[in-house]
Parts: structure tokens; C-alpha cells; sequence
């Protein structure tokens, strides 16, 4: 499953760092950050090529979304595609706030359950559909690790074993080299696993499923989305 990684940032001209690690089948095909869609030509985003539709962007007011799995899967069954979802909530809006409110109006039937984050420079959104049911809260926390339950739940053991080296990050010397490296060190410290109880690590490995790609986006509170760093999980 994602993982995904928000950091409240003391600094005057950032306000969040956010980290999203994709876990994926091996070879799915996607390309990272860019205007894909004619539709949604308000839209920076990164492609999942076989539905057309993406799990993290960002549009032109500076609003953030992305989308995480709620539970292991029974592949077997018919379920739409959610890779539309945050296309449909970033599509012209303003705020956080307003894109939240977007999300009760979606056609969500015989959708597969979520975890959906909504940011930008003042709020932070939790939104959680499962059994055909919505509920959302804001969040105020200055660190939320998020996979396939709720956020920070420590029963997870890929929270419970990563959470307290990103707490301890120094926002010292942002974006310098040393900075950049140490994320760049957790959130590609990898293990093979076979099982839930093995995803110890942010970066997982394994036959059939793996960690495709790890991004980064930094809010300036001035300038909204300012910096992006991106890394290709086939090429660390």
C-alpha cells in the first residue's frame, strides 16, 4: 500500500512538506508531474497511464490532493476506477475547504474504499469513504504518516517504524543538499517483504507489488507549489 508523509514546516516561507511513496503491480505504466489532461488543463499532476486519471496533483490555486488504498483489495471484484476522483475535487478550485465540499457531490457507487488528504497553505483535510460512507475531519497535527487505515495509527507497522525519524527531521537548512539527501535517505530505505507485517521500511520491494515511486512537494506560502523533487523507484 501508499504511504504517504505531511511535515508542518516553521519556516516563513513554507508551510508543508509532503511525501507520497507509490506502491504499485510491477511494470504499470505512469509518468510524474506534468499537465496530462485537456479536461483538467488547471491540473499538475502525476499520470496512471492505464486509467488516464492520478493519485497526487496539484492545480493552479495551489490546492493539493492525493489519494491512498483503505484496505488490501479483493482484486476480483468489478469496482470503478477512482483515478478520476482527484481531477473531479482539484477542477477549479480555490481552497481546501472548497475542494472538501466537492467531494459529498461525487458519484463515489461501487467505488473500492479511500483515503483521500486535501491541502494547501492553511488546511488540511482527512476524508475516509468506505461501506459507501464519507466522513472527513481537519487535520492539526505537525506530522501525519498516512497508509491504508487512519492517520498515524501506530497499530500500523510501517507507521510505527518510520514515524519517529521523520518527527526528529530538522527543517534546519531547508532544501540544502544535506536536507534533500536525508529525506531522500528515509523515504528510500527499502526491504523485501511478502506480507503486511514485513512493510517495516518506506521503500518495498517485492515480486509482484513494489514502491514505483517516491515525489515530493513543497507549499511557499507566497508562491504555492515551489519545489518538486522527484524520484523513480527503478532508477535509486
Amino acid at each position: 500500500m501508499c504511504i504517504a508523509v505531511i511535515k508542518k514546516i516553521n519556516n516563513s516561507d513554507y508551510k508543508y512538506i509532503i511525501a507520497f511513496n507509490r506502491d504499485e503491480k510491477v511494470g504499470k505504466s505512469f509518468k510524474l508531474w506534468g499537465y496530462f489532461w485537456d479536461e483538467y488543463q488547471d491540473i499538475y499532476g502525476c499520470l496512471d497511464e492505464e486509467t488516464r486519471g492520478t493519485w497526487f496533483a496539484i492545480n493552479d490555486n495551489n490546492v493539493v490532493a492525493f489519494l491512498l488504498n483503505r484496505e488490501i483489495l479483493d482484486t476480483t471484484r468489478e469496482n470503478k476506477s477512482r483515478g478520476k476522483i482527484i481531477l473531479n475535487v482539484l477542477k477549479n478550485m480555490k481552497s481546501a475547504k472548497e475542494a472538501e465540499n466537492k467531494v459529498y457531490t461525487l458519484d463515489l457507487e461501487n467505488m473500492r474504499p479511500f483515503n483521500l488528504v486535501i491541502l494547501d497553505c492553511i488546511d488540511v483535510y482527512y476524508l475516509c469513504f468506505q461501506k459507501n460512507n464519507i466522513y472527513s475531519y481537519q487535520m492539526k497535527q505537525s506530522l501525519i504518516l498516512l497508509n491504508r487505515s487512519y492517520p498515524n495509527d501506530f497499530n500500523e507497522v510501517r507507521i510505527r517504524s518510520n514515524y519517529s525519524r521523520f518527527f526528529e527531521l530538522s527543517n534546519r537548512d531547508l532544501f540544502s543538499c544535506s536536507w534533500w539527501n536525508t529525506w531522500k535517505e528515509y523515504l528510500t530505505d527499502s526491504c523485501y517483504c511478502k506480507s503486511a507485517e514485513e512493510e517495516r521500511k518506506m521503500f518495498l520491494i517485492s515480486t509482484k507489488w513494489r514502491t514505483l515511486s517516491s515525489t515530493m512537494v513543497a507549499l511557499n506560502i507566497n508562491r504555492g507549489r515551489d519545489v518538486f523533487k522527484v524520484m523513480y523507484g527503478d532508477k535509486l
